[in-house]
């Protein structure tokens, strides 16, 4: 996740938030409408890949949960190891489906936004 953010914040121009200051923006209202635009692909793609690298994480997982609450590459890994029920087909179902629909609106959100420029 560093390497995307990391990459996002260098190509970050900081002239373009001075500039926002000095046109009678306030700190929080620069940060809001000129840096966390510029810097959201990165951190966006960053949240991405934790969330994917988290899956293969089941020994860490495992060892962090805590005693009320499973989390899904816990609860997947017991119901491959443990007893037979739909959970890893539902939670696989339910990722690609969030991926299928993911990529294609980033791809029209970008498209987008580079032809209105």
């Amino acid at each position: 996740m560093i390497i995307p953010v990391t990459a996002s914040l260098r190509g970050f121009d900081r002239r373009l938030e001075d500039a926002a200051l000095i046109c009678g923006a306030n700190r929080w209202g620069a940060i809001r409408q000129v840096t966390l635009p510029l810097i959201a692909p990165g951190v966006v793609s960053g949240a991405l890949f934790a969330f994917v690298i988290s899956f293969d994480e089941g020994v860490v997982s495992l060892f962090i949960q805590s005693p009320y609450l499973q989390t899904l590459p816990v609860k997947m890994f017991g119901s491959v190891t443990r007893d037979t029920d739909p959970t890893i087909a539902a939670a696989a179902t339910l990722i690609i489906v969030f991926t299928t629909v993911l990529v294609p609106a980033a791809t029209f959100a970008t498209a987008r936004r580079n032809r209105v420029r």
